[in-house]
């Protein structure tokens, strides 16, 4: 949208029957008095606006500033409020001031001036309207004829009066908008070949509804997920199942149709949580001690005389408290053997058992073996077995993703053959069942 402004320059034409010349002296003054008159700044006119006391803002847009002068002097501003002059933040001080010195000062230092149009103050850019109204003699186009007015001159009195004339200005504001759009469409349209061939239904990524061949036997790789749970503790007080255990694995697998054989390497991790308190009390009693033993015969009769000694000991209480997890982590070494036994073109279901065998990564906490030892041993003192061997058996379901991807969700039962410590054999091998999730990505 663009908006142009323009201003009427003001017209005066004076016409007389006789050519007299002080007459026209006179309307020649008054015309240049009047054109002096109306194209003056509005500073002219300060005194009818009044004084004011005082007037002030304090951090203020521009805007808000003219908006208060506006009120307290009960003048009308007209700009433009796109204007980034209008958003300039100031400060302003101002004290037995006319409204139009107020204004002046706001716009020092400025690209920007004023002028009283009809009954607006305009506040505008020196270079929109200064060269429209700086041309007197060549108004716009579309101006209106002002009309002219005739002075009668009064002849049958031999001296020349001065002749008074009401002149007519018109103010006119001209605002030009104009939108343009366009809007360009591209129509392709081809001619249909009536001599195409015969249509055939595109086939599917996969078929749902009819049985398929598996898939092509090749190499594949994948990668899997598995949160566990497992009877893992080295605290004799405290056993049972914890879900503080998972396990990620990576493989390589050979596909051959209803059979698949994957190696791949595994890495576990196996925590328990406890929470074991153990009191001992000694003393808190007197110890009694023979110091000499002696007898006397009485006739036929022996009597015994005993000398003692009694000492207090004092109370003595130590408590012992472990609120801590015992984790270990294996690497390990896997490789399983998975057959098929429900097969669809999206779905099948399949078997599997294997075999791993896994090498103690690290170990962190406290081995509780015995209620005489509350101190416990830290596990950095005792001998983990290592390797040890544990099997795996499951079932699970494969879920075509596409042309490449299978989806794999397995449920397996982890067994290992010995116990995690040489030494203690009262703690038994690890178990854990779990839920593995994977993907099978196909390189052929």
């Amino acid at each position: 949208m663009k908006m142009v402004s323009g201003f009427n320059q003001y017209s005066l034409i004076t016409k007389s029957p006789k050519q007299r010349t002080g007459v026209n002296f006179i309307c020649f003054r008054l015309t240049v008095l009047f054109c002096l008159f109306a194209l003056s700044p509005v500073r002219a006119q300060e005194d009818k606006a009044g004084v004011i006391d005082y007037f002030s803002v304090t951090n203020q847009p521009m805007s808000e500033v003219i908006t208060r002068l506006s009120i307290k002097c009960n003048l009308n501003f007209t700009y433009d409020a796109s204007d980034p002059l209008m958003d300039q933040v100031i400060s302003f001080e101002a004290r037995n001031s006319s409204p139009y010195g107020i204004l002046s000062d706001l716009l020092a230092n400025t690209q920007h001036t004023f002028k009283k149009i009809g009954n607006q103050v305009v506040i505008y850019k020196r270079d929109v309207l200064d060269p429209l109204t700086a041309r007197e003699g060549n108004p716009p186009v579309n101006n209106p004829v002002v009309p002219e007015i005739e002075i009668p001159i009064m002849t049958s009195q031999p001296e020349v009066m001065p002749a008074f004339k009401i002149d007519t200005i018109f103010v006119k504001d001209t605002i030009f908008r104009i939108d343009t759009i366009r809007i360009v469409d591209t129509v392709y349209v081809t001619k249909k070949n009536n001599s195409a061939g015969i249509e055939t239904i595109p086939a599917l990524a996969v078929d749902h509804f009819q049985n398929s061949t598996y898939r092509q036997p090749g190499w594949a790789m994948g990668l899997a997920v598995s949160p566990m749970a497992s009877d893992f503790s080295l605290v004799t007080m405290q056993k049972g199942w914890s879900l503080r255990n998972f396990a990620v694995d990576a493989n390589l697998v050979r596909n051959q149709k209803r059979w698949a054989f994957s190696i791949g390497i595994q890495f576990s991790q196996f925590a328990q949580k406890f929470d074991h308190q153990y009191d001992i009390s000694t003393g808190g009693f007197y110890l009694q001690d023979t110091l000499d033993v002696y007898y006397t015969v009485i006739e036929l009769d022996t009597a015994w005389y005993y000398v003692t000694d009694s000492v207090w000991l004092p109370l003595n209480s130590q408590s012992y408290h472990f609120d801590r997890i015992n984790r270990v982590g294996y690497v390990s070494v896997s490789g399983e053997v998975e057959y098929t036994f429900f097969h669809r073109p999206a779905f099948s279901m399949h078997g599997k058992v294997g075999v791993l065998i896994s090498m103690l990564a690290y170990r962190h906490g406290v081995m509780i073996d015995d209620d005489n030892v509350p101190l416990g041993t830290n596990f950095g003192d005792l001998i983990f077995s290592s390797p040890v061997v544990g099997v795996t058996a499951g079932v699970g379901s494969q879920h075509r993703l596409g042309e490449k991807m299978d989806l794999l969700i397995n449920a397996f039962y982890l067994q290992y053959t010995s116990s995690p410590i040489s030494d203690h054999v009262d703690f038994k091998p690890i178990s854990a069942i779990g839920l593995s999730f994977g993907l099978r990505y196909y390189l052929n």
